[in-house]
């Protein structure tokens, strides 16, 4: 059994000290390479974090063929794409919200337009903050 097969089949095994090899060996890479991506340290944390997770929930499930390399970064990539994807949808929703929010209040007095302007600002941000 080749090294790669055998480190598979510890994976699927549930072998603690196999997903710590793994770890120590990739996590550095996937960091930078999802550093690079997002350029936001607590976003590569997570995502870096969440794509191990995947690795111990799909451990189980891998083919015995599988390069650990290419399906880690191929994890984090999507999972770098779904955080964005996901972000574009909260900015579109509260784009949404300030339409509907100004259709429900035409007759509003600049104090509250101003104090609504101010909320969607801080929603904006708390939402790019995530």
């Amino acid at each position: 059994m080749t090294g790669r097969r055998a480190q598979i089949a510890q994976l699927k095994a549930g072998d603690a000290s196999a997903f710590d090899v793994v770890y120590e060996r990739y996590r550095p890479r996937l960091f930078s390479f999802l550093a690079r991506l997002s350029g936001e340290r607590a976003l590569t944390e997570d995502l870096v974090q969440e794509t191990f997770m995947k690795l111990a929930q799909h451990a189980p499930r891998l083919a015995d063929t599988t390069r650990i390399g290419a399906w880690l970064f191929t994890v984090a990539r999507n999972l770098f794409i779904s955080h964005k994807r996901w972000a574009l949808l909260d900015v579109a929703r509260v784009s949404e919200v300030r339409l509907w929010t100004q259709l429900a209040e035409p007759q509003a007095t600049p104090l509250a337009v101003a104090a609504a302007s101010e909320t969607e600002q801080l929603i904006e941000h708390a939402i790019a903050s995530l």
